[in-house]
């Protein structure tokens, strides 16, 4: 349904007016209304709340009948009412101002209200409230379509005024339509053309992903958004995977860890700390704390430097993929991963288990007798290049070190296997994208793509 279609743009003033819930001023029932249904309010003078009002803690739960009851008879007793948007409530809002920026643009049915507010053109505001995605916390933005474009985002840290409020300035009613209240319809999911402009506010431990482009499995919505956008919508979508159970069980299955429960110890699996006993476990992070209750792995063995340079017992943590690249890498990854290395290695994670489904790539048959390394870094950039292409780009960084760690082999190993692949065109060489990994990470890299059947037939002939 178009946005003019669902508002009624065209009605008078009049008959706007008369398709409301009834005026009232019981601002305690009214938020009491609210919080049955999930959400959380807070008050607030015009659009501010009180000074000296703690509404954080309202961002992680909802109020009580006493302290609401407290608020709007005893200490704010004219204050408005406002809806916190984000996990909490589990609710985004589109803040309009301008109506004008909607026309083509699909609304579904979905709660709103008119804002006490009136735009350039004599129509009043407006607020359209949809379902939080989940998993991780979104920013609250202003302006997202560029200065003065009309149309904000209100998600986690932010909050909306509500009906029965009085605008400040206009002495006008926050009001909802009688068929779009939240009482008669239930949050939408965020529209289509909405989902590029939610921008997350965590990061996957510490460590960002590169932007993607969709594929059939993957993360909804990404043929149509840009660069910053994809970005955004892939790390959200990694970090809603490693924040799942399920996804945790298989991976630790694949890894040969059955079974396995948050919390309970087990024999660790990092290469090198092989034994009977039970030296580590999983833990699912406080949402509200440490990212979006991401599960992280636990090791007992490590010891860690305290003040002083002394070192005491301690335990080292680790995100999934952190683990599965130093078990599959066969404990040739000691330090940290780059944010680059950290996305590849997630997405190969993730398709290993069968949670995501990797695009098939043409690929030229080897000769018979090439050696086992040859055919194992081959069948390693293939896999590399699928992951990549899934995140959107044709040409993969694969230097030696890197290429060693991938394939589990030895760095000179990986080196020839490279040179001889390279000579033979089966993994051709090019400068795309050297450009902008300079202009991100702060230094050039060798780009790589799979080569074709005519480069290898080219090559042979000389």
């Amino acid at each position: 349904m178009s946005a003019e279609r669902l508002w009624g743009v065209r009605q008078s003033e009049q008959e706007i007016h008369t398709n409301i819930l009834p005026q009232n001023g019981d601002m305690v029932g009214a938020a009491l209304r609210y919080v049955k249904l999930g959400l959380s309010v807070i008050p607030v003078y015009g659009k501010t709340p009180p000074k000296l009002f703690r509404w954080k803690t309202y961002q992680q739960r909802l109020p009580t009948r006493e302290e609401i009851t407290h608020w709007f008879t005893v200490k704010y007793p004219n204050a408005n009412i406002a809806i916190i948007t984000g996990h909490v409530s589990g609710i985004i809002a589109l803040d309009v101002d301008n109506p004008v920026a909607l026309r083509d643009r699909h609304l579904p049915i979905t709660p709103a209200q008119f804002t006490g507010r009136m735009c350039a053109d004599g129509r009043p505001g407006r607020h359209y409230i949809f379902s939080h995605p989940g998993g991780v916390a979104y920013k609250t933005l202003a302006d997202i379509e560029g200065t003065n474009s009309g149309l904000d985002i209100r998600a986690d840290g932010g909050y909306i005024v509500v009906w029965p409020s009085i605008h400040l300035d206009t002495g006008r009613q926050y009001m909802w339509s009688d068929e779009l209240s939240p009482w008669n319809v239930e949050p939408a999911d965020v529209p289509s053309w909405l989902v590029p402009f939610l921008q997350i506010q965590s990061a996957f431990s510490q460590h960002t992903f590169s932007s993607a482009k969709g594929h059939d499995n993957a993360p909804s919505h990404l043929e149509s958004a840009g660069e910053e956008a994809t970005y955004n919508i892939i790390r959200s979508f990694l970090l809603s995977k490693y924040s799942d159970e399920v996804v945790a069980h298989k991976l630790m299955a694949a890894l040969g860890i059955p079974a396995v429960q948050i919390e309970k110890p087990f024999c660790c699996i990092l290469p090198g700390h092989e034994e009977m006993s039970p030296s580590a476990a999983l833990y699912k992070c406080d949402p509200n704390h440490n990212g979006p209750g991401l599960i992280i792995y636990r090791d007992f063995h490590e010891r860690v430097v305290v003040r002083g340079g002394e070192k005491g017992d301690g335990q080292a943590v680790y995100t999934l993929p952190e683990i599965y690249a130093r078990v599959r890498s066969g404990g040739r990854i000691i330090k940290p991963l780059s944010p680059q290395q950290l996305a590849v290695w997630s997405i190969r994670a993730l398709a290993e288990i069968g949670e995501v489904v990797l695009p098939e790539l043409p690929t030229v048959a080897l000769d018979d007798g090439v050696s086992k390394s040859v055919s194992k870094l081959y069948n390693g950039f293939t896999l590399l290049a699928r992951i990549d292409r899934y995140r959107g780009t044709e040409h993969s960084p694969f230097s030696w070190s890197f290429a060693a760690t991938w394939c589990d082999m030895g760095e000179r190993q990986a080196g020839e296997a490279m040179r001889e692949l390279l000579m033979s065109g089966h993994i051709i060489k090019t400068t795309a994208g050297a450009e902008k990994t300079k202009r991100y990470y702060g230094r050039e890299l060798s780009y790589f793509m799979l080569g074709t059947k005519h480069e290898v037939l080219r090559r042979l002939r000389r």
